[in-house]
């Protein structure tokens, strides 16, 4: 073959086997990554949510996050029911689980607070801190609500 027809060839060939390989196997990748994202992020029933109790913070969270932006969302904590020692030392210790919570985002991007993984993460950080200090019991989960990021 001459020297022309073999550059020829190279230059639309691999253009054409790499566009017909991404046609086959990005459909293929999507696929298999969905699966796996649904996979990892179903939620296993663990508790018993009829014996849930709630602990709402009566005022919303307005922080500012580390890139400067404006984070104001809804807490709650929900524990077993029939604890009142634990009740009572949340509301003892209101101030302090605001100032963690407060310390918490503060560290955060607002990005952060803008897809399901990072806000999973972000509960899970927020139950952590505050069973730690907790004595008479231990909170089950977190909830954040109506957040609004300015």
């Amino acid at each position: 073959m001459n020297r022309k027809l073999k550059i020829a060839l190279i230059i639309v060939g691999i253009p054409v086997v790499l566009v017909s390989g991404l046609i086959c196997f990005s459909p293929t990748v999507y696929y298999i990554a969905s699966y796996f994202a649904s996979k990892q992020y179903k939620e296993v029933p663990s508790q018993n949510l009829e014996n849930q109790v709630y602990f709402k913070f009566k005022e919303p969270f307005g922080i500012n996050t580390k890139d400067s932006k404006s984070v104001k969302f809804k807490l709650a904590f929900s524990y077993e029911a029939n604890q009142p020692k634990l009740e009572k030392e949340l509301v003892d210790r209101m101030p302090q689980t605001r100032s963690l919570v407060n310390m918490i985002i503060a560290s955060k991007l607002s990005e952060e607070f803008q897809n399901i993984p990072s806000q999973i993460d972000l509960r899970e950080q927020i139950q952590a801190t505050i069973n730690h200090i907790l004595s008479d019991g231990q909170i089950t989960g977190v909830l954040i609500s109506d957040i609004k990021i300015r």
